[in-house]
């Protein structure tokens, strides 16, 4: 009987090993979908949960035939968890995802809440007369540890709060937060306060894009507040310095896209020297794809662009806003 007990936990312990390893590299080698903030940070969260779950596993195969775990048992796990997690990132260099340090980072935090949560169960750490204040103590480190990698999570969800609040406006540029939703192509971003000849109402920041020669140099509006129906216009703040400024071209996309031309809204504004207020009608966004009408529930980027510039261009861009409710 004892004998078909342990040859059941060998094969289970075996098959939940099995199992997460599979899981392991899926989730490394797998698109990751569409990318967010959010789904960033779910999937640094899940390194923490899935590698500390792995580890104790791993701790468990080894302490199976033994009352408690030995230096080496925590030693072995510790390199061979860390540098499966080193070896799975150099894999996604080839794959389609990218590398990531901080992935080993979370990883590494995983196996060390594993070990916490294994001393503190561990006969020889927790005998005697002080086992209760030692476990509550492993317990208690442990706990820490698994919030603290949980706190970018909860910056991140505290920044969409604030984008929440913010709608309809979508841009303003006075908050740092809002630097997480900025991306540049071929550009530089600053968020600077305005030029003294840019006479407008209120103190504030806005963004100083500089755009330089390449065939489409961007500023990358990511993740704006995505539902934009019953708004009539986009509208934003534009100042040049130069006396001929190029046009400016506007790229919205919905979360159906299929990054062909077509599938999208992209519309081109004509600007002059000095401060300008500029509007995107959003029935000509709606009605812009070819062969279906944009989803204005689901909005996912707005791009603003220069076309094969000649020389670097310096725009000033704030208050990026929807007006004008239906």
């Amino acid at each position: 009987m004892k004998r078909a007990m342990s040859s059941w936990r060998r094969r289970s312990v075996f098959a939940v090993s099995a199992g997460l390893l599979a899981l392991l590299v899926v989730a490394h080698l797998l698109p990751a979908g569409r990318d967010t903030l959010l789904v960033r940070e779910l999937f640094n969260l899940g390194h923490v949960w899935v590698y500390g779950g792995a580890a104790l596993v791993w701790l468990a195969w080894r302490r199976r035939h033994r009352r408690a775990l030995a230096a080496r048992d925590f030693l072995v796990v510790g390199i061979g968890m860390v540098g499966l997690g080193v070896a799975l990132e150099a894999l996604q260099i080839a794959g389609p995802r990218d590398a990531s340090l901080g992935d080993v980072v979370f990883d590494a935090a995983g196996v060390l809440v594993a070990f916490l949560v294994a001393v503190s169960f561990d006969a020889r750490t927790v005998s005697g007369s002080t086992r209760r204040p030692r476990r509550w103590m492993f317990l208690s480190l442990a706990a820490l540890l698994l919030a603290a990698t949980m706190l970018p999570l909860a910056r991140t969800s505290w920044f969409y709060w604030q984008q929440a609040r913010q709608f309809p406006l979508l841009y303003g540029f006075d908050e740092d937060w809002e630097r997480s939703f900025l991306g540049a192509r071929d550009a530089q971003i600053r968020l600077v306060p305005a030029p003294s000849a840019w006479q407008r109402t209120g103190a504030g920041h806005a963004a100083r894009v500089t755009f330089y020669p390449a065939n489409y140099p961007s500023l990358h509006l990511e993740e704006p507040r995505g539902d934009w129906r019953g708004w009539r216009s986009l509208a934003l703040d534009v100042y040049a310095e130069q006396d001929q400024p190029p046009d400016l071209h506007v790229r919205i996309d919905d979360r159906w896209h299929d990054q062909t031309y077509d599938d999208r809204f992209t519309g081109r504004i004509s600007l002059r020297r000095g401060f300008q207020r500029v509007r995107v009608d959003l029935d000509e966004v709606r009605s812009a794809p070819r062969t279906r009408e944009l989803d204005m529930s689901a909005i996912t980027d707005v791009i603003l662009f220069l076309v094969e510039p000649p020389a670097p261009v310096t725009l000033w861009v704030d208050n990026i806003r929807l007006e004008g409710p239906e």
